[in-house]
């Protein structure tokens, strides 16, 4: 698949104009409804420029002297990159023995649906760095999930979740123009239940 968004954003009260093209392919290598890969990329730029003096950001078109003073930006042009693989599979619930010890008595059957995730990212930003203030860049971060869902019923569904992110994040400040890289790590497990009416 492929496919093009563009956005038009204007902001009266800074006076930015911004324009924001994405591209977003995926190619589906599914065997099945749960066998196989799936592969994604995105990709967008945000490009923000200031208007002051264009009466076309005016806040009254016909009535200059009601304009208040804004504070000055410097140009900026955003660039994010995002890769996305998954790993689709099942297996029958009832013939798992990791269940079946752990549930002795509950008699399972059906499908356990999972999915494996890595998704690897990186957002960086063009702009004077003394006039923009604070922002970070992200020159990378990697994402690895697993998702499992079961319906044990129509109307009863069980899910459960693992996360872990790690990356380097580039933290610009006035202070410190030139960035700060900052290596980070984090993990994150779930479970859920949905109760379908």
């Amino acid at each position: 698949t492929l496919s093009f968004d563009y956005k038009n954003e204007r902001d009266y009260s800074t006076k930015i104009l911004g324009n924001t093209y994405s591209i977003q392919t995926g190619l589906n290598l599914l065997k099945g409804e749960w066998k196989g890969f799936k592969f994604q990329h995105l990709f967008s730029y945000n490009r923000e420029r200031q208007k002051i003096g264009d009466k076309r950001f005016y806040l009254f078109p016909d009535s200059t002297k009601l304009e208040t003073l804004v504070s000055e930006k410097p140009d900026k042009d955003k660039i994010e990159n995002e890769i996305i693989i998954e790993y689709l599979w099942e297996y029958n619930a009832g013939k798992s023995g990791f269940f079946t010890k752990i549930l002795k008595n509950v008699f399972l059957e059906g499908m356990i649906q999972n999915t494996e995730r890595l998704t690897i990212e990186n957002i960086y930003t063009f702009t004077d760095r003394e006039k923009a203030g604070s922002f970070s860049n992200i020159p990378v971060r990697v994402t690895i999930e697993h998702d499992s869902s079961y319906r044990m019923t129509e109307n009863v569904e069980f899910g459960m979740n693992f996360k872990t992110v790690f990356g380097v994040e580039d933290k610009i400040l006035l202070t410190s123009p030139t960035g700060n890289k900052l290596w980070s790590m984090g993990f994150e497990m779930g479970i859920a239940a949905k109760i379908i009416f």
